[in-house]
């Protein structure tokens, strides 16, 4: 007798839900598409730290950021990926009442993507959407 339908599953999946705006869905979807994987795959992969043939590049910087009432960030690396729109700096945060914590990471959506100049070399856009310094709870 010929066998019909899916394989069965150990541990059967369920449908999930999160927030994105669509310039993020868009992005997710485009690099999904690039490695052949749906959406919901690609997003289960980085979550799970799967993805470590597409890891982000590490580039040293050493820039300081204003992050205006919320206080400031000194970055020592930049962690990005050709195309993506969001970087993660590594440094030390100081929050608004000066209190300084190393090894913080700020995690920066830009308004658009990074990508090469006609040099070569990698160009991080200065402009960003929005910000987070992961750990860390911003008013």
């Amino acid at each position: 007798m010929k066998k019909v339908g899916r394989p069965a599953v150990s541990e059967k999946r369920k449908p999930r839900s999160f927030k994105a705006t669509d310039t993020e869905w868009q992005a997710i979807q485009r690099m999904a598409a690039e490695r052949g994987l749906s959406a919901s795959e690609y997003i289960r992969n980085v979550t799970l730290g799967k993805e470590e043939d597409y890891m982000k590049k590490k580039m040293n910087c050493n820039e300081t950021f204003d992050l205006n009432e919320h206080g400031d960030f000194f970055a020592t690396e930049v962690e990005y990926r050709e195309g993506d729109l969001y970087v993660l700096y590594h440094g030390t945060y100081r929050n608004g009442e000066g209190q300084e914590f190393p090894d913080a990471t700020l995690e920066v959506f830009l308004n658009e993507p990074v990508h090469l100049d006609a040099d070569g070399d990698v160009v991080i856009p200065s402009a960003w959407e929005n910000f987070w310094v992961l750990g860390h709870e911003l008013p």
